[in-house]
């Protein structure tokens, strides 16, 4: 049952059709923007993550530097007397 009769003769069936067409068109478009924004920067963050970590590998394949061994052998020292039990 129709709450009311269709009219035959109008131009569209729903007469804010090209309205409501129109302002959806423009949500998606924004969102479609939107989206492609954030993607680009998350791309763009994670190619300069992959940059960062092949160049720590790059460093640390032509061998560790002896200044921060020696720092990471005091550091650990350190923190084995700690643990030890005094006595």
């Amino acid at each position: 049952m129709l709450l009311r009769e269709p009219d035959v003769g109008g131009d569209h069936k729903i007469p804010m059709a090209p309205a409501l067409r129109k302002a959806v068109l423009r949500v998606l478009n924004h969102y479609d923007v939107h989206m492609r924004s954030v993607l680009g920067t998350l791309v763009d963050g994670v190619e300069r993550s992959i940059e960062e970590v092949a160049a720590r590998q790059e460093a640390t394949a032509n061998g560790p530097d002896l200044a921060e061994l020696s720092t990471l052998s005091e550091t650990l020292e350190r923190l084995t007397e700690r643990v030890r039990p005094s006595g």
